[in-house]
Protein backbone atom coordinates (compact mmCIF):
# COMPACT_ATOMS: atom_id res chain seq x y z
CA UNK A 1 0.00 0.00 0.00
CA UNK A 2 1.26 3.07 -1.02
CA UNK A 3 1.51 6.14 1.37
CA UNK A 4 -1.65 7.98 -1.00
CA UNK A 5 -3.75 4.50 -1.12
CA UNK A 6 -3.24 4.56 2.87
CA UNK A 7 -4.53 8.58 3.39
CA UNK A 8 -7.59 7.89 1.18
CA UNK A 9 -8.42 4.82 3.09
CA UNK A 10 -8.44 7.30 6.70
CA UNK A 11 -12.15 7.70 8.34
CA UNK A 12 -13.57 5.21 5.80
CA UNK A 13 -13.23 7.27 2.93
CA UNK A 14 -13.99 5.70 -0.19
CA UNK A 15 -13.76 6.88 -3.92
CA UNK A 16 -17.91 8.17 -3.76
CA UNK A 17 -16.07 10.85 -1.95
CA UNK A 18 -13.14 11.90 -4.52
CA UNK A 19 -16.18 13.64 -6.64
CA UNK A 20 -16.20 17.52 -6.35
CA UNK A 21 -19.47 18.80 -4.63
CA UNK A 22 -19.14 21.98 -7.05
CA UNK A 23 -17.76 21.17 -10.23
CA UNK A 24 -18.65 17.60 -10.56
CA UNK A 25 -14.72 16.29 -11.45
CA UNK A 26 -13.76 12.84 -10.24
CA UNK A 27 -10.48 12.73 -11.91
CA UNK A 28 -9.05 15.84 -10.65
CA UNK A 29 -9.52 15.50 -6.53
CA UNK A 30 -6.82 14.85 -4.32
CA UNK A 31 -6.60 14.90 -0.52
CA UNK A 32 -5.43 17.57 1.60
CA UNK A 33 -3.38 16.58 4.08
CA UNK A 34 -2.10 18.09 7.82
CA UNK A 35 0.54 17.54 10.29
CA UNK A 36 4.57 18.19 9.11
CA UNK A 37 5.31 16.47 5.93
CA UNK A 38 7.96 13.78 5.77
CA UNK A 39 10.27 13.84 2.37
CA UNK A 40 7.93 11.66 0.93
CA UNK A 41 4.67 13.84 0.97
CA UNK A 42 6.75 16.70 0.25
CA UNK A 43 7.42 15.15 -3.12
CA UNK A 44 4.02 14.25 -3.47
CA UNK A 45 2.94 17.63 -3.17
CA UNK A 46 5.25 18.48 -5.60
CA UNK A 47 4.03 15.72 -8.28
CA UNK A 48 0.04 17.31 -7.45
CA UNK A 49 -0.88 13.84 -6.00
CA UNK A 50 -1.83 16.08 -2.88
CA UNK A 51 -2.13 19.14 -1.07
CA UNK A 52 -0.39 20.09 2.21
CA UNK A 53 -2.54 22.04 4.70
CA UNK A 54 -0.52 23.31 7.12
CA UNK A 55 0.56 21.61 10.28
CA UNK A 56 -2.44 22.12 12.01
CA UNK A 57 -6.05 20.45 10.95
CA UNK A 58 -8.98 22.19 12.66
CA UNK A 59 -12.62 20.87 13.03
CA UNK A 60 -14.04 21.64 9.71
CA UNK A 61 -10.98 21.85 7.87
CA UNK A 62 -11.03 21.06 4.65
CA UNK A 63 -10.15 17.43 3.58
CA UNK A 64 -10.07 17.08 0.00
CA UNK A 65 -8.99 19.76 -3.22
CA UNK A 66 -10.74 20.07 -6.48
CA UNK A 67 -7.43 20.92 -9.38
CA UNK A 68 -10.38 21.70 -11.42
CA UNK A 69 -11.76 24.43 -10.09
CA UNK A 70 -9.69 24.68 -6.85
CA UNK A 71 -12.64 24.20 -4.46
CA UNK A 72 -12.17 22.48 -1.18
CA UNK A 73 -14.17 20.51 1.38
CA UNK A 74 -14.57 18.03 3.91
CA UNK A 75 -16.87 14.96 4.21
CA UNK A 76 -16.66 14.70 8.29
CA UNK A 77 -19.29 16.16 10.35
CA UNK A 78 -18.14 20.04 11.42
CA UNK A 79 -19.77 19.51 15.00
CA UNK A 80 -19.14 17.42 17.83
CA UNK A 81 -21.72 14.45 17.77
CA UNK A 82 -23.13 13.47 21.23
CA UNK A 83 -25.05 10.36 22.44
Amino acid sequence: MTMITALFSINGETDRMRKCPKCGSSKSVIKIVYGYPGVELAEDEREGKLVLGGCCEELGAPQWHCKECQHEWNTLRTQPEYH
